[in-house]
């Protein structure tokens, strides 16, 4: 009777499909049920207990894959199953009538249906947030005392929590990103505690790895509310200056607040966050523009560290920030390169018969060119072990480079500005040069 109970609970069991269970299959779990619970009354052995206890097991298990059921008839189905888990191998390690192989595969059957459970629950349609509710409440009731199957669960709602702030970060809503990495973070440090009592290297691996990240995490926090706070007071700011006709940003004391705490943000993360290192920098950039003006150096020097540290992090960033910086860089360039423009034509007319000679140099070749150089425009930086033999014009890029370093704006930054300017055209026409012989 025994034999005829279990096939016949084996037969209804195996009928069910896994993962896709409807309302029908319960029905028909049920009956396996009873089969199963006949084979048990009709069990001599240990041997037969267990294994009849572990079929249970599995026919609660399956019940567990049909979400859509009450929540609480959820809890109470993985309650049996794992009262039957229990004692499935309880009995299976009485004697050592099971080998270990059946007990670690009772183990892993659990582990098994737990994660179909989760799959079904995104199947089914559940959002993030119904799916860290559904399995919070799962994890708050789930009584085991060896932290076996609540780790699974506390992990799995890590994982998705970590998917909903990932979510909250793309959208740019770091307020709920925050809220999340709260809760987040209390379940990362509950799992720590019972990660131990469990068999689970990988999820304890995980786990550490995420307690030593959880300090880095919320420090970016800490620097996004900095700069949400020094953006709040320049914005406030900018509402007074256009509300008032008398109000000067510079004798502003909350100005400087918000400085400082852009200075800080950079001071305190600098290399950890590049985009809020940059957007810092942007906006202190922005303050010193309205406070100084575009001549200021301090501005320029904001404004070119915005930029770069943005397009350190993405070559097609669009955030306003940037795009207003990269915009207001480019304006600075053109201007600066106009202003330079009209000091060298300037120069050309007030030096006009120096810099016909050197046009007319450049005329007769690169090695005439630079012979001349040498003789007539001395560099400072040339001194007497500087030598050009004839050998080393047959590589003129080597003989090039050697040249225009001494003429380097760089090499020359304690000459006069007459100097300044002839070393200004002689590196204009040897880099000319130079690009024939790249």
């Amino acid at each position: 009777m025994f034999e005829f109970q279990k096939k016949q609970g084996n037969f209804l069991y195996l009928s069910v499909k896994s993962k896709n269970i409807k309302k029908s299959d319960l029905k028909i779990l049920k009956e396996a049920e009873l089969h199963y619970l006949k084979a048990f009354t009709f069990a001599s052995t240990d041997d037969e207990k267990s294994s009849i206890q572990k079929n249970l097991m599995m026919v609660e298990l399956k019940r567990l894959l049909y979400v859509n059921q009450d929540f609480e008839y959820q809890i109470n189905q993985f309650n049996l199953a794992l009262i039957r888990y229990y004692e499935a191998k309880s009995l299976g390690e009485a004697e050592n009538c099971k080998p270990q192989k059946w007990i670690q595969d009772l183990r892993n059957t659990m582990s098994t249906y737990l994660k179909d459970m989760f799959q079904n629950l995104k199947e089914k349609g559940y959002k993030l947030a119904q799916q860290v509710t559904f399995l919070s409440q799962f994890k708050d009731k789930i009584q085991d005392q060896r932290g076996q199957f609540k780790i699974k669960i506390f992990f799995q709602i890590i994982q998705t929590q970590q998917q909903i702030i990932s979510e909250f970060k793309d959208e740019q809503n770091m307020n709920r990103a925050e809220n999340e990495f709260l809760y987040y973070s209390q379940n990362v440090q509950q799992a720590h505690l019972i990660v131990e009592e469990s068999n689970e290297e990988l999820i304890k691996l995980d786990i550490q790895k995420r307690i030593q990240q959880l300090p880095k995490e919320q420090a970016e926090y800490d620097a996004i509310r900095l700069l949400n706070q020094g953006k709040n007071i320049y914005q406030e700011c900018l509402k007074q200056k256009q509300q008032k006709s008398s109000y000067k940003m510079i004798d502003s004391e909350e100005i400087w607040q918000a400085i400082d705490l852009f200075k800080s943000l950079i001071k305190n993360y600098e290399g950890s966050y590049l985009m809020l290192e940059g957007e810092a920098f942007a906006n202190l950039g922005f303050i010193q523009q309205e406070m100084f003006g575009n001549q200021s150096v301090k501005f320029r020097e904001y404004m070119h560290s915005a930029v770069t540290l943005g397009l350190t992090v993405n070559q097609n960033c669009y955030e306003d920030w940037f795009v207003k910086s990269r915009d207001t860089l480019k304006i600075l360039q053109k201007e600066e390169i106009e202003r330079e423009q009209a000091l060298r034509d300037k120069w050309r007319q007030e030096n006009k018969e120096q810099y016909d000679q050197i046009v007319e140099q450049k005329s007769k070749g690169v090695t005439s060119f630079i012979k001349w150089i040498l003789v007539t425009h001395k560099s400072p930086n040339q001194d007497d072990a500087f030598v050009i033999k004839e050998s080393d014009y047959q590589n003129m890029k080597k003989t090039l480079l050697r040249v225009i370093r001494l003429y380097h704006s760089d090499k020359i930054i304690n000459q006069t500005e007459h100097f300044k300017n002839i070393a200004r055209e002689i590196m204009f026409i040897l880099n000319g040069f130079f690009e024939t012989y790249k």
